[in-house]
């Protein structure tokens, strides 16, 4: 999975065949829908994350900007 580091991976049971991920952080402007195609499925998952940074500048102990992206994976 190249720089992604997985955090979870099973199989999970969907009711629905629409998922829906919630805006976390402020000044997100959307909730957003996504449809699995079929219901009543167990789905085998994968949870990753992959974390970018800004290089690090001189004179600071940290980078400047850090972005936590996650993939989640379904399949039959």
């Amino acid at each position: 999975m190249d720089d992604w580091e997985e955090l979870w991976s099973g199989r999970l049971l969907l009711k629905s065949e629409l998922i829906g991920v919630e805006p976390w952080a402020a000044g997100y402007p959307h909730d957003m829908e996504f449809d699995l195609g079929q219901g009543h499925t167990t789905w085998s998952t994968r949870v990753a994350t992959k974390v970018l940074r800004t290089e690090q500048e001189p004179g600071f102990r940290h980078a400047i900007a850090r972005i936590e992206l996650y993939k989640i994976q379904f399949w039959t």
